[in-house]
């Protein structure tokens, strides 16, 4: 974070300016951001979900997957085959370069 005594502007990274009295900005500034939202509707104590958040993650994690699922219905278990053998290098590319986590 910049802070300058003054309050005058004063240059950023990338070349922009302002002023030390504007709000943070940048992932970090966006995750506590995020955070004070979450523990403020009672879904985060500060440092993990509570039971209403882990409820909401698990029903967004549900309807995600539900809806993931609904244009595979509308394939025939051939075209499924036939999908699933065209974008398996990249799943397979992605899970192996450690995107999202996974290895």
């Amino acid at each position: 974070m910049l802070r300058n005594p003054s309050n005058r502007p004063q240059q950023c990274e990338g070349g922009s300016r302002r002023r030390n009295d504007a709000p943070p900005r940048g992932p970090e500034a966006d995750w506590e951001a995020a955070k004070q939202r979450l523990v403020a509707r009672w879904l985060f104590d500060g440092e993990r979900l509570t039971n209403e958040g882990a409820a909401l993650r698990a029903r967004v994690e549900q309807q995600t997957d539900e809806a993931a699922m609904a244009p595979w219905g509308a394939l025939s278990t051939d075209e499924a085959t036939r999908l699933r053998a065209l974008v398996r290098p990249w799943s397979r590319a992605i899970s192996e370069g450690g995107v999202f986590g996974l290895r």
